[in-house]
């Protein structure tokens, strides 16, 4: 083993004050004193602290106990005695610890002589580490931004649920640890299942960053990270896809998630909506979707046809209609790849049966208001008075009358896939 015996202090050229430099003759001076480990676990308390220090390396000492202890170099730079953290025991060894010693004073040495001041790097070092100690993870950033800001927003809980769910991977990290990178990995992410969702997270993530900023606990990481536009989708299936669709729910069985979907069609609802759905919010065949559940932050009323109830029928829960493991169903995603591959149909969502009931609806000469109360679709802004007044009615019969009109055509749909008759559901 190599002796790391201190032999003096030597001046360095251009440096004002002396620093403790290692000699070469380390190379091949003997070890004097042959240290284990056992060595040195015997030299300390079982219990408590003690402290075991390098007969051949002074300023270099262990403190701990027989469990465990950290590695420190005591020593001199620029006059300023100071104190090094090493690394801990037992797993860095003795000879570890001398090397690492060696190195440390040998960076110092250099950067002395180049004319740098190791002090002020030293100390620099010691604040990025404070800050790092210090540094809130992303989920306490959040947690605050949602009491702070969120909460005085119409719209503050399904932001901060679409913050979390898509930045979940790193509400854990440090902020002080965070990359515009790992942000912007969380956002490709979703972008492969749904583009919307994805540019819908970065028009919510942006004010949260620039709040972390604007309160000194990271840095902006989205500043300069501009909203893709995501085209505007027209996809609508036709009743072939429709009814592929509809066979491969129903092969799934009573599962809740299946029976969501097979209700979101035939309601021509919104996924969260149904998902969410109360035992306590159906009564016969009407559903009272309150306020705080939809985007229209009023009560809707949804007439049920034929195809809802028989989806809800199957629903199992007491408090739920379609309970999940905790709370509602959320694993869409990987729900709708195993939907994909049983019925064969490619590159739609589960909104594009909004639209199609849009469609049918305008092909069966259903009234445009009369749809678009049953899609719950705010009124425009262009409209007369008289005739946002008229779109905020109710509408309960003529609504009734355009879900029949759909759930006949999804019948139509499910046997035309199937290939036998088309029997309604009475």
């Amino acid at each position: 083993m190599i002796a790391l015996i201190c032999v003096g202090r030597r001046k360095l050229a251009g440096v004002g004050e002396c620093v403790q430099v290692w000699d070469a003759r380390w190379d091949t001076v003997a070890e004097t004193v042959m240290i284990t480990q056992k060595k040195i676990r015997d030299a300390l308390p079982a219990e408590g602290r003690g402290t075991w220090r390098d007969p051949d390396h002074p300023g270099l000492e262990m403190m701990g106990n027989q469990r465990g202890g950290s590695w420190y170099l005591r020593r001199r730079v620029d006059g300023k005695r100071i104190r090094d953290t090493l690394g801990r025991w037992p797993g860095l060894t003795v000879s570890g610890a001398r090397k690492a010693a060696e190195a440390l004073v040998g960076a110092t040495a250099l950067k002395s002589a180049a004319g740098g001041d190791p002090l002020a790097d030293r100390e620099a070092k010691r604040q990025e580490k404070a800050k790092r100690r210090e540094a809130k993870t992303v989920k306490e950033a959040l947690d605050m931004y949602a009491k702070a800001h969120l909460a005085t927003l119409r719209s503050g809980d399904h932001a901060e649920s679409v913050l979390r769910r898509v930045f979940a991977k790193i509400l854990l990290v440090s902020l002080a640890d965070m990359t515009k990178p790992d942000v912007i990995e969380c956002v490709d992410a979703r972008r492969e299942a749904a583009p919307s969702a994805a540019d819908q997270a970065v028009r919510y993530a942006k004010p949260f960053w620039g709040w972390i900023a604007a309160r000194g606990y990271g840095d902006d990481l989205l500043v300069g990270v501009k909203v893709s536009q995501t085209n505007k989708r027209d996809r609508t299936l036709s009743v072939i896809e429709m009814g592929k669709i509809l066979v491969a729910l129903d092969e799934m069985g009573p599962d809740s998630p299946a029976l969501v979907i097979r209700t979101l069609i035939a309601t021509a609802g919104r996924l969260n909506e149904v998902a969410g759905m109360q035992v306590s919010e159906v009564e016969g065949d009407l559903w009272t979707l309150p306020p705080d559940r939809n985007k229209s932050n009023r009560v809707h009323l949804i007439p049920l046809n034929a195809e809802a109830l028989a989806a809800i029928s199957q629903g199992q829960g007491a408090g739920l209609v379609f309970p999940g493991r905790n709370g509602p169903y959320n694993g869409w995603s990987r729900f709708k790849s195993r939907l994909d591959k049983a019925c064969g149909v490619r590159g739609w969502v589960f909104h594009d049966f909004r639209r199609s009931f849009a469609t049918i609806c305008k092909d069966r000469g259903v009234d445009a208001v009369v749809a678009d109360r049953c899609l719950n679709h705010a009124a425009a802004g262009t409209q007369s008075t008289v005739m946002r007044i008229y779109q905020r009615s109710e509408m309960l019969d003529q609504r009734r009358a355009a879900l029949d009109i759909w759930s006949d055509t999804l019948a139509e749909a499910r046997g035309i896939a199937a290939g036998g008759t088309v029997v309604a559901l009475a």
